[in-house]
């Protein structure tokens, strides 16, 4: 493509990938911000929140993932140590990981659901159960860690890969896939993220969506949204 002194050479495609996955998380990082603002301004003491550290009985201070259960329990995962946080407002429990790598998430139902080197985990009755669907053990075991996850519920996780999206039900340790990047125009998926209504955002190269279920019909709708325009796909 010719290039003169008021013409931009285009980026690279990997430059031009990574320049989405970034805008897509600003956004939602905003969006997390204002709903984290509204709540703090609604509070009658906002002086009264406060921080937890090693001293409080984290085992690290820093922080991977955080996620909220039905409980009002605040579950962290930290970073390369073998624990799991779960706060009640009172103290700190340590909940051995199973590896030191890898995310967490929090089903509006309580559900808690964690995706490391090693596959898709489900904490039930005080352990974690390990299962490996099929799209998860194609993955060379670095790359399962960093497969975006979003906890639906108790029994079944989402699971988001470049061409398609899978929901895993534990309870026939079975994964289906319910949405393929062919039938959109959003590109590569490439990240996603859990909705106040019990879906999911799923973003692309090229642009966003919300994939919600249809119980009452037994599917999956989706609605693209690109440059702030939306439309149904199916």
């Amino acid at each position: 493509m010719p290039t003169g002194p008021h013409t931009r050479p285009r980026p690279p495609r990997s430059r031009r990938k990574a320049n989405g996955r970034s805008r897509f998380r600003s956004i939602l990082c905003a969006a997390i911000l204002a709903f984290l603002a509204a709540r703090i301004s609604s509070s009658q003491n906002p002086s009264q929140w406060r921080a937890w550290s090693v001293l409080d009985g984290l085992k690290e201070s820093y922080t991977a993932a955080i996620g909220l259960d039905n409980q009002g329990n605040l579950w962290t995962r930290p970073g390369a140590v073998d624990a799991i946080h779960r706060l009640d407002g009172y103290g700190v429990e340590q909940i051995p990981a199973p590896v030191q790598y890898g995310t967490l998430r929090v089903a509006r139902d309580g559900g808690v659901w964690a995706i490391d080197t090693e596959g898709l985990r489900q904490y039930k009755d005080n352990k974690w159960v390990l299962a490996l669907p099929p799209e998860l053990a194609q993955l060379a075991r670095p790359r399962r860690a960093s497969v975006p996850l979003v906890a639906l519920d108790r029994h079944r996780a989402l699971l988001v890969f470049p061409e398609q999206v899978a929901v895993y039900d534990a309870r026939t340790r079975i994964s289906t896939v319910v949405k393929r990047v062919a039938g959109t125009s959003l590109g590569k998926f490439n990240d996603a993220a859990q909705t106040r209504d019990g879906g999911a955002w799923i973003a692309g190269r090229n642009g966003a969506g919300k994939l919600s279920e249809d119980a009452a019909h037994g599917r999956w709708l989706f609605q693209e949204f690109r440059d702030g325009v939306g439309g149904a796909t199916g």
